[in-house]
């Protein structure tokens, strides 16, 4: 499943250790870089699980800030939801904000209960339309992929019901919304 702390991500370019179709022999692929407040393994921990099985956390380096102790990484690689991240600590001066989530795409209502609940009773906080922070204050997107597919409906006013009725929910009420549509 799956925010991170400040809108200035670094696109960090590395060349492809096996060379892929996409990318072709040598070239190289993008590998988002975010700025967490500090290199927070237990928030790594959290992120990676909640996203099985496909979360994978592991370092990248054991590049300590001066006067840092164990555990003080300076960079820290793990996997969301499929997707590779490198967390470089960016101290005490950024902030989580909202510019940048993780939106987590469900197949149904288990999944985005679970996921939900993950988020939420571990120290987060419930928002609207699907939002939630995480207790380190980065937002998730819980979102049905049926919501998805409603609200980008060609049958506009389908979309329009369904739209209407997650703008009323904190977590997605999936059988709401597709009522909702369905009117």
């Amino acid at each position: 499943m799956a925010a991170f702390d400040v809108v200035g991500w670094q696109a960090g370019i590395w060349p492809r250790r096996r060379p892929n179709k996409e990318a072709g022999p040598g070239r190289t692929h993008h590998l988002p870089m975010v700025r967490p407040r500090r290199s927070g393994e237990s928030r790594n921990v959290f992120w990676v699980n909640l996203s099985r099985p496909s979360g994978r956390a592991g370092r990248c380096g054991c590049f300590r800030l001066p006067g840092g102790k164990e555990g003080d990484d300076l960079t820290v690689e793990f996997t969301v939801l499929g997707r590779k991240f490198v967390g470089l600590d960016g101290g005490l001066t950024c902030t989580p904000n909202e510019a940048v989530s993780f939106m987590v795409i469900t197949k149904d209502q288990e999944e985005t209960d679970r996921s939900w609940d993950a988020i939420v009773r571990n120290g987060g906080q419930e928002s609207a339309c699907g939002w939630c922070k995480d207790r380190w204050g980065h937002s998730w997107q819980v979102t049905p992929r049926l919501l998805l597919e409603l609200t980008t409906s060609s049958d506009r006013d389908k979309a329009r019901r369904a739209f209407g009725a997650m703008m009323t929910m904190g977590k997605i009420d999936i059988a709401t919304i597709d009522a909702a549509a369905r009117v």
